[in-house]
């Protein structure tokens, strides 16, 4: 049984569910958000892209959101690439996106989710607020971007998220995107949350670690060299 959190509206059709936040429920199904396979279009090749098919889409209100469909990465997706035989851990990211952005914390909030049952399983979509102008770190350093900067900053953000008590075992440069604010600063966001878990209270240094340890380990894949580490990088979790 599928039952939509608080502020959300389950709408079904045939093995179709989609969860929608109230707030752009009417909008989401008139753009045909529903139906996302529809829409959904192959990522573009390079570091950082992810994997599941995705667009953009803007409803009538102007709101942009970003669709994407989840597929199962390592070893498991040539086995079952885009089925998930539970549901929780999508449900989970609407609840731990909710309370991240409560907390004040810039993350990609998904505001949506549609379930397809595929016998076994399910397929699944999200659907998360757009950030207006950004990239991921891995292709804006693939571009020419100054890396060190950009480390630096996304460990700080890390070690933000940490305190405030949110996890996110599956770090890597793909899952944070950076653009330049109007004053010029730099700001960082943190996306793709469907493994995160929301503690509440701030991380113990062994979680911080292994987190950081995560990122440093998609830097190496990457670019085949360390990260930019040096004195001035903030000890996110050291």
């Amino acid at each position: 049984m599928i039952a939509a959190p608080p502020g959300f509206r389950l709408l079904r059709h045939g093995a179709v569910a989609a969860i929608l936040d109230e707030a752009i429920a009417d909008g989401a199904v008139a753009a045909g958000l529903d139906r996302p396979w529809e829409k959904v279009r192959p990522r573009p090749a390079g570091a950082g892209t992810g994997r599941g098919p995705c667009f953009v889409a803007q409803l009538e209100d102007g709101t942009k959101l970003f669709v994407k469909q989840y597929l199962r990465g390592g070893a498991v997706r040539l086995v079952n690439h885009d089925r998930y035989f539970g549901r929780a851990r999508f449900l989970r990211e609407l609840a731990v996106g909710r309370a991240a952005r409560a907390a004040g914390l810039p993350v990609g909030e998904t505001i949506g989710l549609v379930l397809v049952g595929a016998r076994p399983g399910w397929r699944a979509w999200g659907i998360a607020r757009y950030v207006e102008g950004a990239e991921d770190l891995a292709r804006l350093i693939a571009n020419g971007a100054e890396a060190a900067p950009l480390w630096r900053a996304a460990l700080a953000l890390l070690a933000r998220c940490h305190e405030a008590g949110l996890e996110h075992p599956d770090m890597n440069l793909g899952n944070l995107l950076a653009r330049r604010g109007a004053d010029g600063s730099l700001e960082l966001f943190v996306v793709d949350l469907d493994r995160a878990r929301w503690r509440g209270a701030p991380l113990d240094p062994k979680k911080r670690a292994k987190v950081v340890a995560r990122l440093e380990r998609s830097y190496r894949k990457i670019f085949g060299a360390e990260p930019p580490n040096d004195a001035t990088s903030p000890a996110a979790g050291r």
